[in-house]
């Protein structure tokens, strides 16, 4: 039994975790769900650039609701580009 826990905890340790949070501020529940949504969708069509062992937290907000999906996605994989562009700048320092 501890082995075969031991096997999933490795398993799950090389991929990337990916959170995604919309507050109630953002709207009602319907809208929040499509925003979530969206996000994920776009975050899978990103997967590739992910890294393993790394923690993601996508913060959604209203915008993502009316931002055509192809610029949503595009924003997002400038966003992960630049987040690791800028981490190998920090560790090389």
């Amino acid at each position: 039994m501890v082995r075969q826990k031991a096997a999933l905890d490795m398993a799950f340790e090389h991929k990337a975790g990916i959170g995604y949070t919309i507050t109630k501020k953002t709207g009602n529940s319907p809208q929040r769900n499509r925003i979530k949504r969206r996000l994920r969708a776009a975050s899978d069509i990103c997967s590739h650039l992910f890294k393993s062992q790394y923690d993601y937290v996508l913060i959604g907000r209203t915008n993502a609701l009316t931002t055509p999906f192809n610029i949503l996605v595009d924003e997002l994989e400038k966003a992960i580009l630049t987040l690791h562009k800028q981490k190998h700048i920090n560790k090389s320092s």
